[in-house]
């Protein structure tokens, strides 16, 4: 979770930037990576929440070890 909390810390570099240009059009650029990025995250949080519930934990040997289960 720590590693999602960081890597979401991007995002404000982003707007910084684009604001700082002083420019509309790398500000609407700046805001349309934004958008892309949150995406992404949601999507992968929600990736990652499933394996999760499903496992009961984060450990790579548990993980593994419920897809040998699978097959």
């Amino acid at each position: 979770m720590v590693l999602f909390a960081f890597s979401s810390m991007n995002v404000y570099s982003i707007v910084i930037a684009g604001w700082a240009s002083n420019s509309k059009y790398a500000l609407l650029g700046a805001i349309r990576a934004i958008a892309q990025m949150i995406s992404y995250e949601l999507i992968l949080g929600i990736i990652i929440m499933i394996v999760l519930l499903v496992t009961g934990s984060l450990s790579f040997s548990l993980i593994v070890y419920y897809q040998y289960l699978a097959t």
